[in-house]
């Protein structure tokens, strides 16, 4: 074998090399890329996300480690995003009360009452 054909060989080899690193930290810095992005998402738009996942305030506050007057702040929020104003609005009147609220209409659900009764 003649000298250039083992320049030849280790250069290829040094150029794999050097291939197999660049992907290597191409791999690594989209992870940590991706990583990175959900750090910096806020814990509100963490918040929403969970809650139109159908998670609980509870569950959102174990997942996050929030406090409860965080969690109530985001989900008021959500419901604000979500329109539903209505919603918001009766719990607001009720002071965060709304169990009688509930149970009138489970009541009228429960004696087949539509918005037409009303």
């Amino acid at each position: 074998m003649s000298p250039r054909d083992i320049g030849t060989i280790v250069n290829n080899a040094a150029k794999e090399k050097e291939m197999e690193k660049a992907k290597e930290y191409q791999d690594t810095y989209l992870a940590d890329e991706k990583k990175q992005e959900e750090l910096h998402l806020t814990l509100s738009t963490q918040a929403y996300r969970l809650f139109s996942k159908g998670k609980t305030p509870i569950q959102v506050a174990v997942m996050l480690n929030l406090g409860e007057a965080d969690v109530t702040r985001y989900y008021k929020e959500y419901w604000r995003l979500r329109q539903l104003h209505g919603l918001y609005l009766a719990y607001e009147e009720t002071e965060g009360e709304i169990e009688p609220f509930l149970r009138l209409y489970s009541l009228s659900k429960s004696e087949e009452m539509s918005t037409e009764h009303s």
